[in-house]
């Protein structure tokens, strides 16, 4: 009956087009894994490869992945035959000590990592040999270690690593109160360096959060470790810390603002530049120089009302041409009202020309001090910045 069914399956086979194969026993599987290098400009890589019962391989590799998949992309160990040049077999290494070889040398076929030429792959059986092979196959070649079986001292340094970690996250925690930020007398500045130590807390942990990653994909780690639950509770704890920070030194910042009486976005500068700066009520013009309220507002830009932007220009240039005019047109009517008195000889004539000219200096004079009387009478109406110095 059994010899009857084989048969029926052959000739089925046969008639539908179907090839019958043996399906290789998989005698074990090796993972690899090679983190990602911004230095050298190398993303992850996930390798994994099947070897067989007759001693056959196949590898797959996944760039921008931790784990690679029998979906990914299938490359061959390019010494496992043949010591290509390399004076080292992977086969024989297999064979022999029946564990997958430690490290794979992954070198690019045509420069790039994500184009479609390929990767060649070497395995070596320690670290060393790894080195020394990446050396005989001279660029663009990187080390991918195995997964699962990292040594003593790796995961040691790995955990001192995290640890460290997440002593400084705490560390800042309980200093935060006690730094020289929340203690500077200059409330500007200590806004500007409260938010500089919010700033670069959050860069490390961007920065922590890689590395860890890393490990874990490496294998050093693993996320039910003591270790890394401690890690990802003090990071939640920081995560929530620098919100509330935040919050507070949002709210500083406006109480600050407010009692200046400034809407200008950059009342908190610069700690290192004097321009555009209020310190504790003194005002800085954008040169650094220390001036009036009115002075700051007109040479930082600040909300002067009706008189800002191009308005506020425009008066300023007419109001100039008109100081500037002024005395020449009373000095040339003066000196033409003259002559002309003179010519005539008449003294009546030449006491008009001096009564005219005494009318002509008063209005002058008026015209003179009048920006100066108005900027009184809006500093006493308690408007913010009077005329923004146009006087």
């Amino acid at each position: 009956m059994k010899k009857i069914c084989q048969v029926i399956i052959l000739f089925m086979g046969m008639l539908f087009g179907i090839s019958i194969v043996n399906a290789k026993n998989t005698l074990m599987t090796c993972e690899y894994y090679k983190a990602e290098d911004q230095l050298e400009g190398s993303p992850q890589a996930g390798i994994l490869c099947n070897i067989f019962t007759d001693y056959s391989h196949q590898c797959y590799v996944e760039v921008g992945a931790a784990k690679a998949t029998t979906s990914s992309n299938k490359e061959k160990i390019q010494n496992w035959n043949s010591a290509v040049g390399l004076s080292w077999k992977a086969k024989d290494y297999v064979q022999q000590s029946n564990q997958c070889p430690e490290y794979l040398v992954v070198r690019l076929k045509n420069g790039a990592w994500f184009n479609a030429g390929g990767y060649e792959l070497h395995a070596a059986a320690s670290q060393q040999e790894a080195l020394d092979l990446s050396l005989k196959l001279s660029d663009q070649r990187y080390l991918a270690h195995k997964i699962g079986d990292a040594s003593a001292a790796e995961t040691a340094k790995a955990v001192a690593d995290v640890q460290s970690f997440i002593d400084n996250m705490n560390d800042t925690k309980n200093n935060y109160s006690l730094n020289s930020c929340k203690n500077d007398n200059v409330i500007s500045t200590r806004l500007q360096k409260c938010n500089d130590i919010i700033s670069a807390l959050e860069s490390r942990m961007a920065s922590y959060d890689t590395n860890v990653t890393n490990m874990i994909n490496a294998g050093y780690l693993n996320e039910d470790d003591d270790i890394i639950k401690s890690y990802r509770e003090t990071v939640e704890n920081t995560e929530n810390f620098i919100n509330q920070a935040e919050s507070e030194l949002s709210v500083e910042e406006e109480k600050i603002k407010q009692e200046m009486g400034l809407a200008d976005e950059d009342i908190v500068a610069n700690p290192n530049n004097m321009s555009c700066r209020v310190i504790d009520n003194k005002y800085y013009d954008i040169n650094g120089n220390e001036v009036t309220k009115e002075e700051y507002a007109t040479s930082c830009n600040a909300d002067c009302g009706i008189f800002s932007g191009r308005l506020g220009d425009f008066l300023k240039t007419i109001l100039s041409f008109i100081r500037f005019a002024v005395p020449i047109i009373i000095i040339g009517l003066g000196i033409m009202d003259f002559l002309k008195a003179t010519a005539s000889q008449d003294n009546n004539e030449i006491k008009k020309a001096a009564t005219k000219l005494v009318k002509r200096m008063v209005i002058g004079i008026i015209i003179f001090v009048l920006p100066t009387l108005i900027e009184l009478i809006l500093r006493l109406a308690d408007i913010k910045y009077g005329t923004c110095g146009i006087r």
